[in-house]
Order: structure tokens, then sequence, then C-alpha cells
């Protein structure tokens, strides 16, 4: 008969042996990936729900706090979970990004302080919808509605 331990050590072997990796490249270290669903592939004709976020803030820590950098094309690789198109929306995934972002009012701000060091509302860069490269500021969290093959 079995001991505990060699129970513990065969269903570690069973998880292992039916896991599986989809990612081509690894996510950078301060990115999550937070959602990837395609639960409403009947309604987004077919696509699948991706979103990511950023786990840092402005200056929590020196260099996690920074900027990060997707390649979507190289973490969604593997085989099985290739990525061939993306659409970057709103955070619920209901418009565009950019027809939202067109649309809404901009207010006028100001620092009254003069502080001059890294600001968390600096201009949103959208994806480079070429080569599906985004860039995640400070706690930002990105959607997008994308294709795989």
């Amino acid at each position: 008969m079995p001991t505990e331990s060699e129970n513990v050590r065969r269903s570690r072997d069973v998880v292992r042996s039916r896991s599986r990796d989809f990612l081509g490249e690894a996510l950078p270290a301060n990115v999550k990936l937070m959602t990837l669903t395609d639960n409403y592939k009947d309604i987004a004709n077919g696509k699948t729900l991706l979103r990511l976020a950023h786990l840092y803030s402005v200056g929590e820590h020196p260099t996690l706090s920074e900027p990060a950098v997707v390649d979507l094309k190289k973490v969604f690789s593997a085989p099985g979970l290739t990525i061939t198109s993306a659409e970057e929306t709103s955070l619920t995934g209901n418009q565009p990004l950019k027809q939202m972002d067109d649309s809404k009012l901009v207010w006028k701000t100001y620092d009254p302080w003069n502080y001059t060091g890294p600001s968390p509302y600096d201009e949103r860069k959208y994806m480079d919808e070429a080569s599906l490269t985004v860039s995640l500021r400070p706690m930002e969290l990105r959607t997008f509605w994308v294709t795989f093959e």
C-alpha cells in the first residue's frame, strides 16, 4: 500500500502531465494576464477577450514601476494559441479604445506643487496595430478582442 508521501508525489506528477504552457514568451515581470476568455465569442464574432494589468504603481519599485512593453505576437506564439489579430477596447470591451478617448471630456488640470517626477497621467500610447506591441503604464489595465489560430 502506498504511503501518503507517495500519493502526494503521484498526484503532483498527474497535475504536471496535464498542464500545458500556451505562452511563447514570458510576460514581463511587472505584467499579469488578468483575463483570457472566450465566454463572449457568440456576441464577439468568435473573438477572445484578453486583459493585461501592470502590477506596480509609480515609485513603488525602482525598475518594476516603469512602463512595460508587451509584444502580443511573441507572447502568444505557441502552437494552439497563436495570435492573428487584436483590437484594443475600453476596459469593459464594449467599444474601441480610440473611439472612447475621442468622445470623452478632457479636463484642464494643473499641478499646484510643480511636481516634476513621473506622472501616471501621461498620454496613452495606443497599441501598435502592425506589430501588436502595447506599452502598459504603472497600474494600467488594457483590454483587447483577439483572434487566435
